[in-house]
């Protein structure tokens, strides 16, 4: 890319440099990462950023659908938590994004549309959304499993870091509160100890001076 049409140092152009990525064709393919799955993350990855989402992956079937036998006996149990994991994924960001959209249809203003939605209609309920199999789910919500990837939406991906930074926050918190109240007992407990010892030594000097008089 030319800075400028007189390739002078330190001089940006931007509607120059923008009208170059726009006639190589590069925001047209950023436009259509976009729309697509622009976030990828291999199995291990993905497991070990989002791990927290789903502590329990070795038994956790709350997230599973019952309407579906979802995990087969032929999957080794790396991949049974993996799909416990993005399962669990899946319904927590379809139940915000169903808030927000329950939110949004109250006010006056309609929603808009969505174009990097799946073409499945949305569920209307948490049961409508659990009859669903696990890749419709996974659509739904914006996110698919792949044999070493797990593809992830833009809307799908931000509502996913949300969720992780609050529980950072919340776990930060908890640490913090955790640190603090065992500084103050143990800082407490010194004082205590120091205070009897500051008692004992004013007793014994006011008890050896009554016994010399």
């Amino acid at each position: 890319l030319k800075p400028n049409d007189a390739l002078e140092p330190d001089n940006f152009d931007p509607k120059n440099i923008v009208e170059q990525l726009r006639y190589c064709g590069v925001l047209e393919a950023v436009r259509v990462s976009r729309a697509g799955y622009p976030t990828r993350y291999p199995h291990e990855i993905f497991i070990t950023r989002y791990y927290m989402l789903c502590p329990d992956r070795s038994s956790d079937t709350d997230n599973l659908s019952p309407y579906h036998r979802e995990i087969s006996a032929n999957l080794t149990e790396d991949q049974k938590q993996l799909k416990r994991l993005v399962s669990r994924v899946a319904t927590e960001v379809w139940k915000i994004e169903h808030e927000m959209f329950k939110r949004t249809a109250q006010s006056s203003a309609p929603p808009e549309p969505k174009d990097n939605r799946h073409a499945l209609a949305q569920p209307k309920s948490l049961d409508e959304f659990m009859r669903l199999d696990f890749s419709s789910r996974c659509a739904v919500a914006g996110l698919q499993l792949g044999k070493t990837k797990v593809f992830l939406r833009r809307e799908a991906f931000e509502c996913i870091e949300s969720i992780r930074n609050e529980k950072f926050g919340r776990n930060v918190t908890k640490i913090s509160k955790t640190w603090r109240r065992y500084a103050a007992e143990q800082n407490l407990r010194q004082s205590r100890q120091a205070a009897i010892t500051i008692q004992c030594l004013i007793r014994m000097g006011l008890a050896l001076a009554k016994t010399s008089q």
